[in-house]
């Protein structure tokens, strides 16, 4: 047995010592936004959404947490009742939840990457930095929490200014464009497919529980990702559903969610037409990486669940559960030392992913170009109008 021992012993220091030649050169990370009010409204909606923030709260440089209160913030506030929701929070708007999940986010990069690997400063530096946010006020705030969290301001430093880069909504390559005729072109014959017909039909008990529940003819044209959308806020933020809902529904509305979720994004054309542009962002980081064309060491992409997923979905890696908020994907860029392969290592919500068709979690550069290569629109314009 103590030899045993002593092989399992020397296996680990091995391992430990083949993968310390790989140094960690570029990390991507593309979150979703944190928790939010409902972009959609179910029949009868009584619920009251407030977003009020009284202070920004933040990490003093003894790691203690305290509040630190500003001179000056303008807060922009909606007038109670005149939007889509009771209340003054704006359809989709972020919540302090939301701000506290980005915030304690942050700070978990900053013991990764800051305090564990000493990879990027202890500061905000813009010459190590990137970030990038669709231009959606939810992503943004997201970015701006997390960004509090990893580089914690203090007292002493003088006020700095963190850009923030977007892209017009309707260019924007993070999410889907409706736009692109093919797509929906595509999408629509899902929709109109015996499939999906037929699947309607099956769970059309679930549907008529739902009607009575909510004491409606139609749910508000509602489908069931938009409905366990709002199901998931409310659930989040402690807010009551109306009798007679339980735990078994909840449990049916998210499996259909899903199964609507995976079912619209189930070719490989389809992913390639929702998210290709964006990936190929993500593969031209890396080689401009390479090519010693940025300096960036850390990249941020606030996005959206419709990001996140039919990128999971793109690398065959995802698990046919829509991405919650704050979840994250990163591709980390890594160089072995002794022989100057360059590597991808793929990781989700903190778990190490193995892309098919590489060997295991750090895929060789060569094969994973030539996996992303497969999955970018050639010609993206042309290929939404065929």
């Amino acid at each position: 047995m103590s030899w045993i021992i002593r092989t399992l012993f020397l296996l680990s220091i091995c391992f430990v010592l083949i993968n310390t030649t790989k140094q960690l050169k570029l990390v991507q990370v593309i979150t979703r936004h944190g928790d939010r009010v409902p972009i959609y409204k179910l029949p009868g909606e009584d619920v009251v959404w407030n977003c009020e923030f009284s202070e920004f709260e933040t990490t003093s440089t003894n790691n203690s947490q305290t509040s630190q209160h500003i001179n000056r913030v303008f807060h922009l506030s909606y007038l109670p009742n005149t939007g889509l929701l009771n209340g003054n929070c704006s359809a989709g708007q972020l919540t302090k939840l939301g701000s506290d999940q980005q915030f304690k986010l942050g700070q978990k990069f900053r013991e990764i990457y800051v305090n564990q690997l000493n990879f990027i400063s202890n500061n905000f530096d813009r010459n190590q930095i990137y970030v990038r946010s669709t231009d959606v006020p939810r992503t943004f705030q997201s970015a701006e929490s997390l960004l509090l969290g990893l580089f914690p301001p203090s007292t002493e430093q003088e006020a700095e200014i963190i850009p923030i880069y977007t892209i017009e909504a309707s260019e924007e390559d993070m999410f889907s464009q409706s736009s692109c005729q093919r797509l929906q072109n595509l999408i629509q014959d899902i929709i109109n497919s015996q499939e999906w017909i037929d699947h309607l039909k099956s769970v059309q008990p679930l549907w008529d529980e739902l009607l009575q529940i909510f004491n409606s003819k139609d749910m508000n044209n509602l489908t069931f990702v938009q409905i366990e959308n709002c199901f998931i806020c409310r659930l989040a933020h402690n807010k009551s559903f109306p009798p007679g809902m339980t735990q078994e529904i909840l449990d049916q509305v998210a499996n259909e969610s899903n199964w609507e979720w995976n079912k619209l994004s189930s070719t490989k054309e389809i992913q390639k037409l929702k998210i290709g542009r964006f990936i190929e962002d993500i593969v031209n980081a890396i080689m401009a990486k390479i090519n010693n064309q940025i300096a960036y060491k850390w990249m941020l992409y606030s996005g959206h669940d419709t990001t996140l997923a039919p990128l999971l979905q793109s690398y065959n890696v995802y698990d046919n559960t829509v991405p919650d908020y704050s979840s994250y994907v990163i591709f980390e860029l890594y160089q072995d030392d002794q022989t100057s392969t360059y590597y991808i290592k793929l990781s989700y919500n903190n778990e190490d992913l193995i892309i098919p068709g590489c060997e295991n979690t750090y895929c060789e550069l060569e094969t994973f170009m030539s996996i992303s290569t497969k999955l970018i629109p050639q010609n993206y314009d042309e290929e939404c109008n065929s």
